[in-house]
């Protein structure tokens, strides 16, 4: 079966870990295996100065910092392995960056829903596939255009937003992105943005520049859930979302069960045609058009589909927004069917 994951780490570790969902406690406090990691917009990329997550005791683990972050929004970064396996939750996160798509600095210190947090960690999430369960193994801190700050959680396949929060731009000293006063501020950061964007993204920046309210606008939610009908069998359906979110339906329905969705960004669905062969279909949303959809079909509180029709005996793939009085397809969506396994 085809699906997204992000990056794999083989780690030859012995590590005393307690299995997916289960807690080792110090006491009162509740240990869970767990590590940090970064994201930044591939549009926009970031350089992480510092990135600290405390725990109630004071003590802290830093977030992978001292590097060039654009790895995509809500996507798994760095990897290091520091400390025990086991740890608290965090409580805190501290976090400066320079943004070089705004040539600012940002800064800023902020509370975590640790209660919130620390009731996924004990639930994890059950593979919709295997039935297996699985625990919430990185805390994500991603960093956006005009200062938004995400932290995820990530699962397996799932990725779920926990928090957001927005930092002020803080005067800092050049030399903290490089410390070097022979190459020109603006030479660069134009290097660095050439290195991370190609030619292609480079000249979409210099037309659009950072469009205002962007990233904010990725997270508001919509009462809607995805439909799969038609010819065919659905196996497995993944969404990615604008706001970095990820989720999985599967044999036993969805991972986590949500009533609301931000706006999604991709689908990749798995099936059977009737005449049993495997198929499988990547979705690439249009962000124009799928965004006027939803606003379109907000109103009220009534939850509508996001359907994919299977077409053809199965063999072809649309998609369209759908409620009560109306069905908007959605004829940008890039969509690529090809045989699975």
């Amino acid at each position: 079966m085809a699906r997204w994951a992000g990056p794999r780490v083989l780690l030859a570790l012995v590590l005393l870990a307690a299995l997916p969902g289960c807690v080792r406690k110090e006491g009162s406090t509740p240990m869970f295996d767990w590590i940090p990691t970064e994201s930044a917009p591939k549009r926009f990329p970031m350089r992480l100065l510092r990135g600290d997550l405390f725990f109630a005791d004071g003590k802290s683990i830093y977030v992978p910092d001292q590097r060039d972050v654009s790895n995509g929004w809500g996507k798994r970064g760095s990897v290091h392995i520091v400390g025990d396996a086991l740890k608290p939750v965090p409580v805190r996160l501290e976090l400066e960056w320079f943004s070089y798509t705004e040539d600012r600095f940002y800064q800023g210190a902020y509370d975590l829903p640790v209660e919130r947090m620390t009731e996924l960690f004990k639930k994890g999430v059950t593979d919709p596939d295997t039935g297996r369960p699985q625990g919430f193994e990185r805390i994500i801190v991603g960093m956006a255009p005009e200062g938004l700050v995400s932290v995820w959680m990530a699962a397996g396949a799932e990725v779920v937003e926990v928090a957001a929060f927005t930092a002020p731009q803080t005067p800092q000293p050049w030399k903290r992105v490089i410390d070097n006063p022979r190459i020109a501020r603006g030479d660069f950061i134009r290097q660095v943005l050439k290195e991370h964007l190609g030619a292609e993204g480079l000249a979409r920046f210099d037309r659009e520049g950072v469009p205002k309210g962007l990233y904010p606008g990725y997270r508001v939610q919509y009462r809607w859930g995805p439909q799969v009908v038609g010819d065919g069998k659905p196996k497995g359906l993944w969404t990615r979302s604008f706001n970095g979110e990820n989720a999985h339906i599967g044999h036993a329905g969805p991972a986590i069960p949500r009533d609301s969705r931000p706006v999604p960004s991709e689908m990749l669905l798995d099936w059977t045609a009737p005449d049993g062969m495997p198929l499988s279909a990547k979705i690439f949303f249009d962000e124009a058009e799928i965004f006027a959809a939803f606003a379109k079909l907000s109103r009220g509180d009534a939850k509508h589909p996001l359907a994919v029709e299977l077409e053809t005996a199965g063999q072809t793939v649309s998609v369209s927004l759908r409620d009560d009085q109306y069905v908007l397809p959605l004829q940008k969506a890039a969509i690529e069917v090809y045989r699975g396994r």
